[in-house]
């Protein structure tokens, strides 16, 4: 009875609304935050890269726990996910 309820899976609904070129951008956009953060990682060993390092354990926590709850699409988390990836991008 609860089949036609819809998919928890907030990658899976964002690839259906926003299509493969919006996924790819949105997962290009996560690629790019690991990238930099784990250079900015083995480049340095101070302060400045354990904050790194919690900012990518969280986003990899939140795309893994994206795949069986609808959380990227929460404003909350999706603002602090936003926020760490800006920090990340910051100098």
């Amino acid at each position: 009875d609860h089949s036609s309820s819809g998919s928890d899976s907030s990658l899976l609904t964002i690839w259906a609304t926003s299509g493969i070129f919006g996924f790819l951008t949105y997962l290009g956009i996560g690629f790019t935050a690991t990238v930099i953060t784990v250079k900015r990682i083995w480049k340095k060993n101070n302060f400045r890269s354990f904050i790194d390092a919690g900012i990518l354990a969280g986003l990899f926590g939140m795309m893994v726990h994206s795949v069986f709850v609808n959380s990227l699409l929460f404003s909350l988390m999706m603002g602090y996910l936003l926020i760490g990836i800006g920090m990340v991008d910051s100098k």
